[in-house]
């Protein structure tokens, strides 16, 4: 038997009308975002397939044509924080549901760790588009999805130097306003904790440096490859260590600054009245943290939309070649920045 609605709405304890509002329908404003998005990871963990022939007949309508599937690839590995890794978990989720509201199925949907399965995966058809969330960690991977998954466009805030259709919020820039913005608050002693190869929102840094005429300090660079909670804590008591400290420090990522702010409020170290913290994400948390983190905000939802988009134009035969869509951040300003 279909996998069918009445099952999705027992699973997420809700009605079937409100799930097929929130499948069918991309005008309705779901009152849990949660909600939501339990009922989008149940249908797409059992398949679910909206009969879209059943839908036209009722309206008086024809038989279609195949319904277009969305797949989806987290391309780069979770940290093991208790929250994860919020940024992609929550694009993966803002993907889902543009998926959900053009008209498309949800397919499959692998992570890093699960990269061998999803190669050895027969040849996606016509029907059938991913979108790759996150730049994979071995970049010789990306030849072969392009020739296993035919419509398939790349997301996340580094752009590509291969040749791929691409959404991208661009970290460089992310990078810049918020160093920027420090700099405009009197800091010029600036660490940086995140990753430092292939790395844009590094290369930020760096330009920013120069473009500012300050000099580079290799103590107050942090290069941190597990981007999450516990990897920011670290590395907050590494870059504290040294007897000439950091007045202001930029964080690649929102996971990473809750464990900096932590790891400074362990050594005593007043945030922002003598460090200050800035990142980039803006995931949810950031609100809730003590103090609220000023981020840059990524365009989360905006690049989902223009993904979805891209692939089904490309699946249309609407778009031929490769694009590249570039989309600008913005600041979010609250309490974790002081000025000196």
């Amino acid at each position: 038997m279909a996998f069918g609605i009445r099952e999705i709405a027992r699973l997420a304890g809700v009605s079937p009308a409100t799930v097929s509002r929130i499948l069918n329908d991309p005008s309705y404003r779901c009152s849990s975002e949660e909600r939501r998005a339990r009922v989008l990871e149940i249908a797409r963990a059992n398949n679910y397939q909206p009969n879209e022939d059943a839908r036209r007949l009722r309206r008086g309508g024809s038989f279609s044509a195949p319904q277009k599937k969305i797949c989806c690839f987290l391309a780069r590995t979770l940290t093991s924080a208790p929250n994860g890794d919020q940024f992609f978990s929550s694009l993966a989720r803002a993907v889902e549901q543009e998926a959900v509201m053009q008209g498309c199925a949800l397919g499959f949907s692998y992570n890093a760790s699960q990269t061998k399965e999803l190669l050895s995966l027969e040849p996606g058809g016509d029907e059938v588009g991913l979108v790759v969330l996150g730049r994979p960690e071995d970049p010789r991977i990306i030849p072969e999805l392009q020739e296993r998954f035919p419509h398939i466009v790349f997301t996340g805030l580094q752009r590509f130097d291969d040749p791929v259709s691409q959404v991208v919020a661009d970290g460089r820039d992310a990078a810049m306003t918020a160093l920027n913005y420090l700099f405009s608050l009197g800091h010029r002693q600036i660490g940086y904790i995140g990753e430092t190869v292939r790395e844009l929102r590094y290369h930020g840094y760096l330009d920013f440096l120069r473009a500012r005429g300050l000099g580079y300090d290799r103590k107050f660079v942090v290069d941190c490859l597990c981007h999450g909670y516990d990897g920011g804590y670290q590395a907050a008591l590494e870059l504290m260590s040294h007897t000439e400290k950091p007045t202001a420090i930029f964080c690649a990522n929102d996971l990473t600054a809750f464990g900096v702010i932590n790891a400074l409020h362990s050594l005593g170290c007043r945030v922002p009245d003598e460090v200050s913290i800035i990142s980039v994400d803006n995931v949810e948390l950031a609100q809730f943290t003590t103090p609220m983190l000023t981020t840059i905000q990524i365009p989360r939802k905006e690049i989902s939309h223009f993904a979805v988009k891209l692939l089904l134009d490309k699946m249309e035969g609407v778009v031929a070649g490769r694009l590249t869509i570039s989309l600008p951040c913005h600041l979010v300003v609250r309490n974790s920045c002081k000025k000196r």
